[in-house]
């Protein structure tokens, strides 16, 4: 599991446990999703240290929904 980490006040990881295979994530690269559209996706989501698959404070109403094999 991935600790919080940052890099010149940036997150330095680029994957995410939970988020990586949610089929709600947005865009990687800035830490976008549908749940959390307006705002970063917090640390503690993108680190796995919460999978999102409750409903989190700002969420949408949205949680973590795995990514269907194609």
């Amino acid at each position: 599991m991935v600790d919080n980490l940052m890099i010149d006040g940036q997150r330095g990881v680029v994957y995410s446990p939970s988020c990586s295979l949610c089929k709600n994530l947005l865009n990687v690269s800035i830490y976008k999703c549908k749940a959390f559209k307006d705002n970063e996706i917090p640390l503690i989501i993108w680190n796995g240290k919460n999978k999102h698959k409750k409903p989190f404070p700002n969420d949408n109403g949205i949680q973590f929904e795995r990514v269907e094999k194609i």
